[in-house]
């Protein structure tokens, strides 16, 4: 069922006063039918996850004239890729694809083909291949002409899916010769629309179907968060760099009754922790996971994926604290405990990760991103987390600006003591890069509050009329030669990164060794042999003999490698 669009766009204010220059967009939840199955993320899942908690989609429209689909918001991954009524999902869940749209190449006056050379292939088993093409992408009363995507004619993929990654982890990138095309985050700020590559992400409580969450492009919402926003880098992957959202995660504990409660497992640093709404569930090392099923009585069988806890526990007080560089944030157990079953057992937000062959992964879905307001500033390589206010229904929109410190350092609207911690730990901004700024106007017609920040750090708030996945093009190494797909130039400057990943192997890494050694044939595994300690390369390969295909690539990498998601 479609939902009404109250977005907007570069709004205007008072006559002769700069437009504010933010994207809004609501996002809704959706809840497949019981015997649909619902992916959780691309390269982390061995199984299928019955559907068990809601996933987010925004309303989009693709072609001329225009085709409606939901697409789900994904911060774990960059390209727009939709669903055809041909697709595997869709001829066996006609219902569902009818209800959340697909695209249809033929009924587009501006489609454009573009190549054939769509192939997706997830660890869980699902894949899709298809075309890219150009077409005009609609988003609210945004229209991007010669937008680029994916078309998905064969897919075991249940959704359309809108990735606002960094355009280094588009699927082309993976292709011989890499290409690299400006998605979304970056369109909009080519189009003028956003003057730079930010977003905030607005998730709302879990448990209540009718509370609506928000993705604001280019702006925040400080009556969505509580206390500060605090800055958190983005770390690098010390064999592919920065790709991912990915930040470190000092700790998790939490508090029954007031009380703390420390787990061991949990009380040293953990690690890069990838913040994706595309996974509806947290994963989490198998110590930490196995304490915490102790402590609110979870239990797994010996064939599911989601382990059980008497759904009372929905309505202890029990809090999970999750502590990174300077910020913990608090998630409520009742955005962990999910659908009952017959015996009034409620599956748990939580999983081990050795479910999902990686027993050390940090995976952060949505349910610890519905209590987390976070903004994800592309552009500078940075996230910002503040406490969310669950149920909000004011507005305050503040435009993110170009530069170093564009996001505005305002704290929330709550009521109160916040219930966000700040910890004094110091952090380095990664990379400052410059945008474009063009304003746009728009007539609308309701009345809505906005608070504009200035470079000088001042504000001024003024009543008007409205109607209702880095900007850093990073290259693949030089033996290769880089595509990109956009004609428009964008001109950034890079630092290096200041935090790395805890080095560790993985079959992810190994399945990028397979991609880069496809491409550049010895060349890859002679440099990296040359730069990093090699001793015994075998006991890497072992490590990942489980996936026999990849093998050849481990042979050639160092025992200890940087996670990559």
């Amino acid at each position: 069922m479609w939902t009404t669009l109250s977005c907007f766009a570069a709004i205007s204010l008072v006559a002769g006063v700069e437009a504010l220059q933010v994207f809004s967009l609501p996002v809704t939840k959706v809840e497949l039918p019981p015997d649909a199955v619902r992916r959780i993320h691309k390269r982390h899942v061995s199984s299928p996850l019955l559907n068990k908690y809601p996933y987010f989609v925004v309303d989009i429209t693709l072609g001329t004239p225009p085709q409606r689909l939901q697409a789900q918001l994904d911060t774990g991954s960059s390209d727009l890729v939709v669903l055809t009524s041909g697709s595997d999902f869709c001829t066996s869940n006609p219902d569902v694809c009818s209800a959340s749209g697909t695209y249809n190449a033929n009924s587009s006056s501006t489609y454009q083909y573009y190549a054939s050379d769509l192939s997706i292939a997830y660890l869980s088993g699902e894949v899709a291949t298809g075309d890219y093409a150009n077409d005009t992408l609609t988003i609210g009363s945004v229209a991007l002409k010669n937008f680029h995507f994916g078309i998905m004619y064969n897919a075991t993929v249940i959704s359309s899916i809108l990735g606002v990654g960094f355009d280094v982890n588009e699927f082309a990138s993976f292709l011989n010769p890499p290409r690299i095309y400006r998605n979304l985050p970056l369109a909009l700020v080519d189009a003028g629309v956003i003057p730079t590559a930010a977003f905030s992400v607005y998730l709302n409580n879990i448990q209540d179907q009718a509370a609506g969450g928000s993705v604001i492009f280019g702006g925040i919402d400080t009556e969505k968060y509580c206390g500060p926003l605090a800055r958190v880098p983005i770390i690098a992957n010390s064999f592919l760099g920065i790709r991912e959202y990915t930040i470190n995660m000092q700790s998790v504990s939490a508090t029954r009754n007031g009380e703390p409660v420390v787990f061991s497992a949990g009380a040293a640093s953990l690690g890069p922790a990838l913040l994706d709404t595309g996974a509806s569930i947290m994963i989490l090392p198998d110590a930490l996971a196995g304490q915490i099923f102790d402590f609110v009585n979870v239990t797994v069988g010996p064939f599911d994926i989601l382990g059980k806890t008497p759904c009372s526990n929905m309505n202890e007080d029990i809090t999970f604290n999750f502590e990174f560089d300077t910020i913990t944030i608090n998630v409520d157990i009742n955005q962990l405990v999910g659908i009952p079953d017959e015996n009034n057992m409620c599956f748990f937000g939580i999983v081990a990760g050795s479910t999902f062959g990686d027993p050390e992964i940090v995976l952060l879905g949505d349910t610890f991103l519905s209590s987390a307001y976070t903004v994800f500033d592309v552009e500078n390589k940075n996230i910002y987390l503040a406490q969310a206010k669950l149920n909000a229904v004011k507005e305050n929109i503040v435009q993110i600006n170009a530069g170093v410190n564009g996001v505005p350092q305002l704290n929330g609207g709550c009521d109160g003591n916040p219930a966000t911690t700040t910890t004094t730990r110091s952090t380095t901004q990664s990379t400052t890069t410059t945008a474009r700024s063009t304003t746009r106007s728009t007539t609308r017609t309701t009345t809505r509050t906005v608070t504009r920040t200035t470079t000088k750090n001042t504000s001024r708030t003024t009543a008007r009329s409205t109607t209702s996945r880095r900007s850093t093009i990073k290259s693949p190494p030089k033996s290769t030669t880089t595509k990109k797909i956009s004609t428009t130039k964008k001109t950034a400057t890079s630092k290096k990164p200041i935090t790395t990943a805890a080095p560790k192997c993985n079959r992810d890494n190994c399945y990028n060794a397979l991609a880069r050694e496809k491409a550049e044939g010895v060349k890859f595994c002679s440099k990296l042999k040359k730069g990093i300690k090699c001793s015994t390369p075998s006991r890497v390969a072992a490590a990942c003999s489980k996936k026999p295909m990849l093998s050849s690539a481990c042979s050639c990498l160092p025992t200890s490698l940087g996670y990559y998601g």
